[in-house]
């Protein structure tokens, strides 16, 4: 009898194309974890560095807005160019990162230059080009 020329079936010691060592891992590598949820519970500070009268009330407006429930407001000594977000404890890292995020700055810092857990100092007013979330034209 002849083969039609298909001698798998003939053949059981091949191996199936499923069985190679290809254990590949299912989309839980140890690089980037997505962030934490931020605890909107955290105490935030937020220091208008820009000079701008109003400028921390506004934020503190639009961060209360979006779900932090303890922001306070104050001035700081000298005017700065550019934004920043400090934390005290890296215990609030994760909850520092995603508020600057939220404000549009790079990055959070660990500081112990202020005594609030964690501290925005801002330079312009939500939705101007530092950052924020943007898109609202007006003036306030």
């Amino acid at each position: 009898m002849g083969r039609d020329g298909d001698d798998r079936a003939d053949d059981p010691t091949t191996p199936a194309a499923s069985e190679t060592s290809e254990d590949a891992p299912a989309e839980e590598g140890p690089e980037e974890e997505p962030a934490a949820e931020p605890d909107q519970s955290t105490p935030v500070l937020v220091v208008n560095a820009g000079g701008i009268n109003g400028m921390a009330g506004a934020w503190s407006d639009s961060l209360e807005g979006d779900g932090w429930e303890d922001v306070s407001v104050t001035t700081a000594d000298n005017v700065q160019q550019e934004p920043v977000v400090f934390y005290r404890d890296e215990d609030d890292a994760d909850t520092a990162r995603a508020l600057a995020e939220q404000v549009g700055v790079d990055e959070a810092r660990q500081s112990d230059e202020y005594e609030a857990r964690i501290t925005f100092v801002a330079v312009a007013e939500p939705g101007d080009d530092d950052g924020g979330e943007g898109g609202e034209g007006d003036e306030g």
